[in-house]
């Protein structure tokens, strides 16, 4: 007895899961690419001038970078105290 044949519409089922699949797959790998990207990059901004003195509006976008990163989870709650503090020393009122 001959083994029954697949049908066209199963292929065409099993096909679309594999490119549902593979999607999923590379959104995955983009949303890693992007927190690996995120994680490397400094929370300071390089723009110090010879002192290693920022500027008010220098440390104003750190600041705001550095909530910022806080509120999109790419950074956890210690290192931002941290970090926090750190720029918050640098004020020189």
């Amino acid at each position: 007895m001959a083994a029954q044949r697949t049908t066209f519409g199963k292929i065409q089922r099993d096909r679309a899961k594999r490119e549902k699949q593979e999607l999923k797959r590379q959104r995955k790998a983009e949303a890693r690419a992007e927190q690996e990207e995120a994680a490397t990059a400094p929370a300071v901004p390089v723009g110090a001038d010879a002192e290693g003195e920022l500027t008010a509006v220098q440390l104003l976008e750190a600041v705001e970078a550095l909530h910022t990163a806080f509120e999109n989870d790419e950074i956890d709650f210690e290192t931002f105290e941290e970090q926090k503090a750190a720029l918050m020393a640098r004020i020189s009122v």
